[in-house]
């Protein structure tokens, strides 16, 4: 017990055995008994305060212990009579300088696996017992050398124990394996090909992507392109005034004959419809010079295309 002063929250202490293994450590106030067998031991007595345990008593059996200044002391006590003990040189606890026997002898707590007090012999992690320590725990290693063990601290991916399989990006494959085995043409673990397919889905393939769409490799690209070079044009960009594809023609003479076309009737002879008999009528009352198709030249032709005009003429009169 702990108590009867003043700051028992101050009061704190320890109690060793003649080995100096703590046995108690407490405070005050301290209601439970202190059972202790007869033997040497040491209290140690603090004070946090550092001006003693102002009144407060701890007892142990008959004996009673106060720290009365200070912040520490350090006693050493006996219970029962000094040198007294386990005086059976036989039992576990022998005490060679115990003068008398206080019953405390135990022949239990040293006793080796084979029953032989303080013998030699332990037992194994693999339950052999014997004293030659050069063969412990080796009756029941697994083959990753563990007692008692199930080969899995070694097992390889396959569960092999100290096996050569390894993990690739796709799965545990054999040591002589080189992991690729589910790559695809691209070389993508459990690919579909489609990351180094070209425009026509071959994987590493050489089509490409021109102007007119996805052609193989010797193709130029241009299968669509139009007469002007447009890919899907219809020639109307580099058609000229008169039609004619990437032409340069006379848009005032289309038929590159030489004449305006806006002078030449339906039969491209220069004169126009309606203008055709009056003309036909001055040139025959002298009025033109005669060259019709203005060549600088009278000649056959323009004779010939004068009595074209001139039936036409009667025609349109009829």
């Amino acid at each position: 017990m702990c108590g009867g002063g003043q700051w028992e929250n101050e009061v704190f202490w320890d109690i060793y055995d003649e080995d100096g293994f703590m046995l108690y450590s407490g405070g005050c106030p301290w209601y439970e008994t202190l059972l202790l067998p007869s033997g040497e031991y040491e209290l140690q007595m603090h004070d946090s305060y550092g001006d003693g345990w102002n009144g407060n008593v701890l007892t142990i059996g008959e004996l009673q212990f106060t720290l009365y200044s200070g912040a520490y002391e350090s006693v050493v006590f006996y219970l029962g009579s000094p040198g007294s003990g386990c005086t059976d040189p036989s039992a576990c606890n022998y005490n060679p300088d115990a003068i008398e026997d206080d019953g405390s002898c135990e022949y239990e707590s040293c006793l080796d696996c084979t029953g032989v007090l303080n013998g030699p012999a332990v037992e194994d992690e693999c339950g052999v017992c014997d004293d030659d320590s050069t063969n412990d725990n080796s009756t029941c290693l697994d083959e990753c050398g563990i007692p008692n063990g199930d080969n899995s601290s070694c097992a390889d991916c396959q569960g092999t124990p100290n096996g050569d399989a390894w993990v690739s990006d796709c799965g545990c494959v054999a040591a002589d394996n080189s992991g690729d085995d589910c790559d695809d043409q691209c070389g993508v673990p459990n690919g579909d090909n489609s990351s180094c397919a070209d425009c026509q889905g071959t994987p590493n393939g050489d089509a490409w992507v021109s102007d007119c769409g996805c052609v193989a490799a010797d193709n130029s690209g241009d299968d669509c392109d139009d007469q002007c070079g447009v890919p899907n044009g219809d020639n109307s960009t580099c058609t000229d005034e008169c039609g004619v594809i990437n032409g340069n023609s006379n848009p005032l003479d289309c038929n590159n004959d030489g004449m305006d076309d806006s002078c030449e009737d339906e039969f491209g002879t220069g004169i126009t419809s309606g203008y055709d008999a009056g003309f036909a009528e001055g040139f025959l009352e002298g009025q033109s010079t005669g060259d019709v198709n203005n060549d600088g030249q009278v000649n056959v032709t323009d004779v010939v295309t004068i009595v074209q005009l001139i039936i036409l003429g009667w025609s349109e009169e009829e």
